[in-house]
């Protein structure tokens, strides 16, 4: 599994565990455990889902033929890239 995750606060978090006197087990274990629980802060496949929910296929002729074209209003493609997927 791979994810993103808000650095941020996850370095805020080994700061304050490690003001802590515990052993170093306990550190690891704690820190292992946050992460486990630490959400996500951008999900890609929420991203591609969204962008593929939001999309239009039209029809378009084209020299005697039909093409089909996915189309997405780049306003509405921008704030979802922006969310990561994420709702808020």
């Amino acid at each position: 599994m791979s994810r993103l995750i808000d650095a941020d606060l996850f370095m805020d978090f080994i700061k304050e565990e490690l003001k802590q006197d515990r052993p170093d087990e306990i550190h690891i274990r704690n820190i292992i455990r946050f992460l486990e629980d630490l959400p996500t802060a951008y999900d890609v496949d929420k991203v591609i889902e969204q962008l593929e929910e939001d999309a239009d296929v039209i029809s378009i002729p084209h020299n005697f033929s039909i093409k089909k074209k996915v189309v997405i209003d780049i306003n509405d493609a921008i704030e979802i890239v922006e969310r990561g997927g994420i709702d808020e």
